[in-house]
């Protein structure tokens, strides 16, 4: 039962850093284009560390030898990949509206035009005091 529950606390953490990274390799590679296969690899990564962890906390490293640790740790990663699929695309989903939220303007549909937060633009966020107007 430890093994699961630490597999899930690394799966959790390694989601959210996944996310992030490639938040950050689509902004300074692709100009913010989504990049659809950064998803899958963030995926299997996601889903090797919670199998690699599963199979070292578990102790069934050093009981298997030989073909059988291929074989077990494949069968880890598939029931591992089963379930951090759902999981993934719900964080990701939240990940995005929190990102967009983040955001202190929004653009036009042609991308011409920007117009920034009414809450950015308060007086009381407004720090900058013009002499020349």
């Amino acid at each position: 039962m430890w093994a699961v529950f630490l597999s899930v606390c690394l799966g959790i953490i390694s989601i959210l850093a996944s996310l992030y990274v490639k938040s950050e390799l689509e902004r300074a590679v692709n100009r913010r284009r989504k990049m659809f296969a950064l998803h899958i690899v963030n995926i299997w990564i996601i889903s090797i560390v919670i199998a690699g962890s599963y199979y070292i906390f578990s102790g069934l490293f050093s009981k298997a030898n030989g073909i059988e640790v291929v074989k077990e740790f494949s069968y880890i990663f598939l029931v591992s990949l089963e379930f951090s699929v759902p999981f993934y695309m719900i964080a990701s989903f939240l990940f995005e509206d929190w990102k967009k939220r983040q955001k202190k303007y929004t653009t036009s549909e042609d991308r011409k035009v920007l117009y920034i937060k009414e809450k950015y633009l308060s007086s009381k966020n407004n720090h900058y005091d013009s002499k020349t107007s």
